[in-house]
């Protein structure tokens, strides 16, 4: 297999950089639905509903209003540490080594 070519590479980067933000979109909105899910539980576990009542029934008496607030609290905090870590980056190269530790 011959060496690959600065196009290569460039092609391969471009690739791994759109697979690195759909798996960030991804686990964005999976960390956005766990805060919802632990949001949610624990108002229906401080909230005093009929004991005979299902899980699902439980779930349903939960206001929509949690669930935005909830969303859009977890969502704020993960775009402003994300871009509190690029600008941090946009420095140089001898920041981006810095923040992994890198010794001369």
């Amino acid at each position: 297999m011959a060496p690959a070519t600065f196009f290569e590479h460039q092609h391969l980067a471009r690739r791994n950089s759109r697979v690195m933000v759909i798996l960030f979109v991804l686990a964005t909105i999976a960390v956005i639905l766990a805060v919802d899910l632990v949001a949610a539980s624990i108002y229906v576990w401080s909230a005093s509903a009929p004991r005979d009542a299902t899980l699902a029934q439980h779930y349903a008496a939960v206001p929509r209003a949690l669930y935005a607030w909830a969303s859009l609290g977890s969502a704020l905090v993960i775009f402003a540490v994300s871009a509190f870590n690029v600008a941090k980056l946009g420095g140089s190269g001898a920041a981006v080594a810095q923040m992994v530790g890198a010794r001369r």
